[in-house]
């Protein structure tokens, strides 16, 4: 016993939507940097980008337990269906929730996690609220006015990190560590391949969403010679099966029944804020045709497509801010 290899264990916030070789690069570099078992916390049929997974969750986390994870554990909707900084929230209060992870591993553009912790600990500061409101006042974006005020604090090398979406990420998984004191230390690899949301290049490694777009766009063959082969394999059989890939646009009357059946409080609802986006989205729901339509009605310089979605996936599943936890139980 006393030669016993000590077990070092190491969490994943992933999507795999759908698992790819930047996944299995990760899991790797996480193994070579001495994990001895990998959890990973997995969004369920729903995903942060506001949309539907494009496979059932119990085949997407059995191609990664075939891709080398030990567990994987789901994340519940209120925080798997949400914005980068709840997303990471959740998914590090799964893992803190186990007692048996030692370190949080994720891809990042610039492979630094000390310089990702400096950046969340400044968020997180007590001067930086205000100096936020300052920069919000020149009616930019609120991710263009939190990166100006970032780099006013630490610099334009450090606050520029903020301009790289798995950067943005990571920074909000040391946010989450910070807020609930953990003791995980932070593993991050530098993203190889396609960028997030990236067109696809050859000879790089494909990004999720370009992978989706071949599934989805008639170049089934092409994607799948792109898929690991445990997430090619399961995505065939559920294809086999009817059940893939799953598309919003199958219940795109459904979802667009259910907005036009809500009156302008039930949209007030969704936005306590206040910031007039419910509005955007409620007048959009009486004249889109279509899903994508009404996002590209709704959205503007200070409301992203992704603010849209979510807005749109609650409500059609009639869920609200005030509904959602802050903590699990």
């Amino acid at each position: 016993m006393a030669n016993e290899q000590k077990k070092i264990i190491a969490g994943i916030v992933a999507e795999y939507n759908p698992f790819h070789n930047g996944h299995a690069h990760l899991i790797q570099k996480t193994r070579a940097a001495g994990a001895t078992h990998i959890v990973a916390v997995m969004s369920g049929n729903f995903v942060q980008r506001g949309d539907f997974a494009l496979l059932r969750k119990h085949q997407r986390a059995r191609a990664a337990v075939e891709s080398g994870v030990d567990l994987v554990l789901e994340i519940p909707l209120p925080w798997a269906a949400a914005p980068a900084e709840r997303f990471a929230d959740g998914g590090v209060q799964v893992l803190q929730a186990t007692g048996l992870v030692d370190c949080l591993a994720f891809g990042s553009e610039c492979g630094d996690a000390v310089a990702l912790r400096q950046v969340a600990g400044v968020l997180m500061s007590r001067e930086f609220p205000a100096l936020l409101r300052r920069e919000l006042t020149a009616g930019d974006s609120f991710a263009a006015a939190r990166q100006r005020a970032v780099s006013a604090l630490l610099g334009p090398e450090t606050g520029n990190l903020l301009a790289s979406p798995n950067n943005i990420l990571g920074v909000e998984y040391c946010k989450a560590l910070l807020r609930h004191k953990s003791a995980m230390h932070v593993l991050t690899v530098s993203r190889r391949g396609a960028a997030h949301d990236g067109a696809l290049h050859s000879g790089e490694h494909p990004s999720a969403s370009a992978l989706r777009a071949l599934l989805t766009g008639g170049e089934r063959e092409r994607a799948l010679k792109l898929l690991p082969p445990a997430m090619g394999q399961a995505y065939l059989e559920e294809e086999v099966a009817g059940r893939a890939p799953v598309l919003a646009s199958a219940c795109e009357r459904a979802v667009l029944a259910r907005l036009r059946s809500m009156t302008e409080a039930d949209f007030a609802a969704l936005d306590p804020g206040r910031e007039g986006l419910c509005n955007r989205v409620y007048q959009g729901a009486r004249s889109a045709w279509t899903r994508e339509e009404l996002r590209r009605n709704a959205k503007a310089r200070r409301y992203p497509e992704a603010r849209v979605r979510g807005m749109v996936l609650w409500a059609y599943r009639g869920r609200t801010p005030a509904k959602r936890p802050e903590r699990m139980a």
